[in-house]
């Protein structure tokens, strides 16, 4: 994990963007109704975010 990495907490949540590491306390910072929150987090409690794949509904006509 690394500064500016995009992360969400293993137990779901928001996403966030960490901000700075200091041994295992990754801090992390998300928007939470356009108010800047911020909190420091255990590397363990923490994984990369991944964007869920995009659906494109069968019945669909693609041309």
């Amino acid at each position: 994990m690394k500064v500016g990495d995009i992360v969400i907490l293993k137990s779901g949540g928001e996403i966030m963007t960490v901000r700075s590491i200091r041994g295992d306390q990754i801090k992390c910072e998300w928007f939470e109704n356009k108010k800047l929150r911020e909190h420091e987090f255990l590397e363990e409690q923490l994984e990369i975010y991944k964007e869920p794949p995009l659906e494109i509904p069968l019945d669909t006509d693609i041309q």
